[in-house]
């Protein structure tokens, strides 16, 4: 059964549990212990998301910070999170170059890519090759802190939300029953990890044992593309998103019939928009979410 997908890339779930692993005692290798911050600024990827899912294997805080930062928000955030280790890939390590000096906490052997090993960089995959595949052995406990997502909301500077593990299990006991999740859903991610939204089809499709499609950036054309060529199922958008999709061009050119779950929040959708996917998705039920940053939601079924 495969779990991830990222563009031509395929894990299953065993491929996975061992990857995870090996990120997890990669990390205890290096010293790190329960509750340490670990920091992943690195677009998405099927790399990206080995390291979150060991970072929290490792009993870890990973805390995902948004690619687009510039150098000082980086700095503030990661300094606000008390990360003491960055995970980077060759994409993001310039803008990380430029900013190190302004990170005491995280010590000179921390800095750690998936790209190849140079100047103050380590290569992950040169020390994944010598991290075992099985359990790292950290005893979690359900009230461990697991994420520190930062949001801006309204009132400033970005802060960090802690959620637990035990919150997090929240969203397949709820959403995977609310949206009909089961072992044969493919969730879509159009949205990135540090996002809020993501977990609401990602974490309850793992936990019943499907499929997460991993887009590197959304656009209409990937997305479009990804629910066809994998039978997607299930997908978060904000109302942006799906708004950019019934606009494209070729919407009507692409086979969407296996989408039969559409989500959305961050704000009201407006009722042309709610017909218009009404009218583009006709196996998919539109489901609305609210309040679910700081706590639990409220989800509003199509019926």
């Amino acid at each position: 059964m495969v779990a991830a997908v990222f563009e031509d890339e395929r894990l299953t779930w065993r491929e996975l549990d061992e990857r995870t692993n090996q990120f997890a005692n990669l990390l205890r290798a290096e010293g790190l212990d329960k509750g340490d911050k670990v920091a992943l600024f690195m677009p998405a990827s099927l790399n990206a998301f080995v390291a979150f899912w060991g970072s929290a294997k490792a009993g870890c805080v990973t805390v995902p910070l948004n690619v687009m930062l510039d150098g000082e928000s980086l700095v503030r955030l990661a300094a606000d999170s008390d990360a003491v280790v960055l995970v980077a890939d060759p994409e993001t390590e310039s803008i990380i170059d430029s900013i190190r000096a302004r990170l005491p906490l995280i010590g000179d052997s921390r800095w750690l890519t998936f790209g190849t090993a140079h100047d103050h960089w380590r290569s992950v995959p040169d020390l994944l090759a010598e991290s075992p595949v099985t359990p790292c052995g950290v005893k979690i406990d359900p009230f461990d802190i697991i994420t520190i997502l930062y949001t801006s909301g309204t009132t400033g500077h970005p802060k960090g939300i802690e959620h637990t593990h035990v919150s997090r299990m929240m969203y397949p006991y709820g959403f995977a029953m609310g949206l009909k999740i089961d072992r044969y859903s493919v969730a879509v991610l159009g949205t990135p990890p540090y996002a809020s939204g993501t977990w609401i089809t990602m974490i309850p499709t793992m936990y019943r044992g499907g499929t997460v499609v991993i887009l590197r950036r959304f656009t209409a054309q990937a997305f479009l593309a990804a629910v066809e060529r994998e039978r997607g199922t299930h997908a978060f958008l904000v109302p942006t998103q799906w708004t950019a999709i019934l606009e494209h061009p070729e919407l009507r050119n692409h086979d969407v019939n296996s989408l039969r779950c559409i989500v959305t929040s961050g704000q009201p959708i407006a009722e042309k928009t709610y017909h218009a996917l009404e009218d583009a998705f006709p196996s998919a039920g539109i489901h609305e979410v609210y309040g679910f940053s700081e706590g639990f939601a409220t989800l509003r079924l199509p019926a």
